[in-house]
């Protein structure tokens, strides 16, 4: 892994393209049953400290569902994209502190970049904090978790994670702001083979 892989937690605004399935190619197809297992060292840049999340994917959201969000998003805003997200069915996954409450994942993406290195964007319809709660605590019109992950062939990598944020289009994308919180960074990621629990 580079130093370009390393996000600059400095920008109070941050955009996450979320690919369709058609830019995914050669996916590994997670299952319920045999999920794809990923660990994570939570650094929160803002308080100075650390904790251990887990992201488990259990599907990957499919190019109509995508394109179902999309288009509520463009129709009836933030509420109404959270109102859909809720909906999704089954969920796509979860996010945990260890030992901690799971939080559903309603939005998953998979991206093989020219370099070779796994580009996984997943997304959650609650502000999750695994780190800390913020000090000046987010309005609630921003409740949405993204976490973006980028793994080298040995399955190890970096990331970050923005909970309590705000999601719009851009060109017919997905992005997000961070609404004045730096992202958590997350180090060592490792992901885990083996069946579901």
């Amino acid at each position: 892994m580079t130093k370009c892989l390393l996000f600059l937690v400095a920008l109070a605004s941050v955009a996450i393209v979320l690919p369709s399935a058609a830019q995914q190619p050669d996916r590994v197809e997670p299952t319920r049953d045999r999920p794809m297992r990923f660990s994570a060292v939570a650094v929160d840049m803002s308080e100075g400290t650390t904790g251990a999340v887990n992201v488990v994917i259990e599907r990957w959201t499919s190019n109509e569902e995508r394109a179902a969000l999309l288009s509520v998003l463009g129709q009836g805003g933030q509420p109404k994209l959270f109102t859909a997200l809720r909906r999704v069915r089954p969920r796509a996954g979860y996010l945990q502190h260890r030992g901690g409450v799971a939080f559903p994942l309603r939005y998953t993406s998979h991206e093989v970049l020219p370099d070779g290195t796994r580009k996984i964007v997943v997304a959650a319809d609650a502000p999750v904090h695994f780190v800390a709660e913020p000090r000046n605590r987010p309005s609630v019109k921003y409740p949405f978790t993204f976490v973006e992950m980028r793994l080298g062939t040995d399955g190890k990598g970096e990331g970050r994670m923005i909970a309590s944020n705000f999601i719009a289009i851009n060109n017919g994308r997905f992005e997000l702001e961070a609404g004045g919180v730096e992202p958590v960074r997350l180090t060592t990621i490792t992901e885990h083979h083996g069946s579901k629990d």
